[in-house]
């Protein structure tokens, strides 16, 4: 990502940080905490400035990769597309960011959430959507804004990206332009902060603890880091299971948003594949679509309460994929797909 000057650059050693061989930045002991004691995960960030001129290595290096897809109203990464590809191929987990160009319009900041979802919205990302905001002027003019504009364009974006895709936004920023532009209305947002220091991040006016650290790359003061498979210096990040939007391992997961949580286990046995959810919802409805082969759609429609109940799905082999939604308010049947609350999980038949 695109580093902001710092207004007193920390005097670090610029020595090679690398994953190969272990994760070598030291654990934080001061200032801002990480959300869990289980923050450890390795995931770089990279736009078209990076190379990555081997996708098997840098994925057997990593935990997860965040690619930047758009940027205001008119920028899209020309490694977008392939670097989304590439990653699916090699079966790492990743995911998007957007570099915002504030505007104290706020319908310019909505149109930006819209053209960024839609640049993304067919992709099986896996990590929760990122905003960069690092700008305090408006693109077009090079006005200045203010605080509170700065933190209503942020706003801005989050509501409308939420209002169509059903996912929360993660912001990316530093402690520096926290601390002067934003302000405390974000609070509830989980943070990725930027922040050039080996031993932990400042504490900050709005956050108190940190979702994804970037500690390593190529921005004034950072160490510089390095990912085997990937050409030069790279940004490199200490990450909780928060950054996904399922935190998932060995088929399991735990989804997070707007009043409801889903438990997917995946069962598949001999010569048919079962597809097994537990979930529970404030209030709605969850539909779970199975896909064939054929082009055949099949779904299923139950009520849920707050208490967990378990729904299965068995398909036979002509079965491509299984994809399970979460649905806030009603559903009836027939009546189309409605407006979902994010991709919960994504199951490719084996």
């Amino acid at each position: 990502m695109k580093k902001i000057i710092l207004s007193s650059v920390l005097a670090v050693a610029l020595t090679a940080c690398s994953f190969a061989g272990g994760f070598s930045v030291s654990a934080a002991s001061t200032g801002m905490s990480p959300v869990d004691t289980n923050s450890n995960l390795r995931v770089a960030d990279i736009s078209h400035w990076n190379n990555v001129n081997n996708w098997d290595t840098a994925a057997s290096n990593l935990d997860a990769i965040y690619i930047k897809a758009t940027g205001g109203m008119t920028i899209t990464d020309a490694n977008f597309i392939n670097n989304a590809e590439s990653s699916e191929s090699v079966h790492l987990k990743y995911g998007f960011y957007h570099y915002l160009y504030p505007y104290a319009d706020i319908t310019v900041d909505k149109q930006q959430a819209d053209r960024f979802y839609d640049s993304i919205k067919d992709y099986n990302y896996e990590c929760i959507p990122v905003l960069d905001i690092e700008e305090t002027n408006e693109a077009d003019n090079m006005s200045p804004l203010s605080k509170a504009q700065i933190t209503n364009a942020v706003k801005a974006f989050i509501d409308e990206f939420k209002s169509i895709s059903g996912q929360d936004i993660m912001i990316y920023s530093s402690t520096n332009f926290i601390n002067s532009y934003l302000d405390s209305s974000l609070s509830t947002y989980k943070l990725w902060i930027s922040y050039p220091d080996g031993a932990s991040p400042k504490d900050t006016n709005v956050w108190h603890q940190w979702t994804m650290w970037q500690y390593a790359g190529d921005g004034v003061g950072f160490p510089k880091g390095s990912v085997a498979g990937v050409d030069g210096v790279v940004d490199l990040n200490r990450a909780s299971n928060g950054i996904f939007l399922t935190n998932s391992g060995s088929g399991s997961g735990t989804g997070s948003g707007d009043a409801y949580s889903l438990v997917v286990d995946k069962n598949y046995t001999a010569g048919s594949k079962s597809f097994s959810a537990t979930a529970s919802l404030d209030g709605g409805s969850m539909m779970m679509v199975t896909t064939l082969s054929t082009g055949e759609q099949v779904f299923s429609y139950q009520p849920l309460t707050a208490a967990p109940q378990t729904f299965t799905i068995s398909v036979n082999d002509k079965a491509v994929s299984t994809a399970v939604y979460l649905v806030k308010g009603p559903f009836t049947t027939g009546s189309g797909v409605p407006v979902t609350y994010g991709l919960t999980q994504y199951v490719k038949a084996n």
